[in-house]
């Protein structure tokens, strides 16, 4: 097993420049991220991984990495940090079925909910026990208890500047392909919010339930592309009051050969009264209306994002 494991190594060095009205300075972050692992063959099913993390800056700390002090720079929320990224013990002994215990990488659909927000240098991953199956023609089967979260500050900040977070997350998705091309998935996330006392107006303890429809279909040499989701929040696990609010995304386009193009529309509702939005605390926002880090946290009242994508894929 420890002859026929393997090494993986990425480097990935990232400029990023950021400018905002009401900041005296603007941001220029050089970083460099590492990322060191190993991982044995399986021997009898079993097998480990174990991967590091290591967030370097290079140069000068010209922005707020939200640890650094620098206030009169806009944020740039990567740290320098040298952690455990993953570790953990898998089994892949019963068919078509992967059993994880440890500290792993969990991305769910287009990461809307579930992510690992590989946009920032510092990547969120969870520490628990995931289960996935594939026995079944044309389905995936996931179900997770998560304990603990390795987050990105673009996410959250734990006490002490520690982006370790206690938490009680429950995670279960089903997806299906009824036909190529298209995926009907349908998933709760039950998450009780161990940072804040219960019931207090700053706790987020929810249960999202909700489907999502997404795929292409062939018109002749272009093919179109669709997506529809719907979820509902509902407070979880005595929460505070007012925790109700809907999600949903419409979104469509074509594509041809290298190139795609597509418009989508989303909603992050609001209770009735305006004090609670829909919030996806473990999302990789960046992807969506997090992209200008104004939007991490949905504010009460909701948000409504669109946005038009072109791709291409020239190899």
């Amino acid at each position: 097993a420890l002859k026929g494991g393997k090494v993986d190594l990425q480097l990935r060095p990232r400029y990023e420049y950021v400018h905002q009205a009401g900041r005296a300075e603007d941001a220029n972050a050089f970083t460099m991220r590492t990322l060191l692992g190993y991982s044995t063959k399986p021997f009898a099913g079993l097998g480990a991984s174990l991967q590091f993390i290591n967030i370097a800056h290079l140069g000068s700390d010209d922005f707020n990495d939200l640890t650094n002090g620098q206030l009169a720079y806009p944020v740039v929320a990567d740290a320098e940090t040298t952690a455990v990224n993953q570790a953990f013990l898998s089994y892949q002994g019963l068919p078509g079925t992967l059993i994880k215990a440890g500290r792993q990488i969990i991305k769910l659909d287009n990461d809307r909910f579930i992510g690992n927000v590989d946009w920032r240098q510092n990547m969120q991953t969870y520490d628990g026990v995931s289960i996935e199956n594939k026995s079944l023609p044309g389905t995936t089967l996931f179900a997770a208890y998560i304990n603990r979260v390795k987050g990105s500050y673009a996410n959250f900040q734990a006490p002490a500047g520690q982006n370790l977070q206690s938490v009680r997350l429950s995670l279960l998705h089903a997806g299906f392909t009824p036909f190529k091309g298209t995926t009907l998935s349908g998933y709760g996330y039950f998450y009780e919010d161990r940072s804040q006392p219960e019931s207090t107006a700053s706790s987020i303890s929810s249960g999202t339930t909700g489907a999502r429809l997404n795929g292409d279909y062939p018109l002749g040499s272009y093919k179109l592309l669709y997506t529809a989701e719907y979820a509902r929040q509902l407070g979880y696990r005595d929460p505070r009051p007012g925790i109700k609010a809907d999600y949903w995304l419409l979104g469509g386009g074509m594509s041809a050969g290298m190139l795609s193009a597509r418009f989508d529309y989303e909603v992050l509702g609001a209770n009735d009264r305006g004090t609670y939005g829909f919030q996806t605390p473990f999302a990789t926002k960046h992807a969506f209306n997090g992209w200008a880090d104004m939007f991490l946290a949905t504010p009460a009242t909701g948000l409504q994002d669109a946005f038009f994508t072109v791709s291409a894929k020239p190899l």
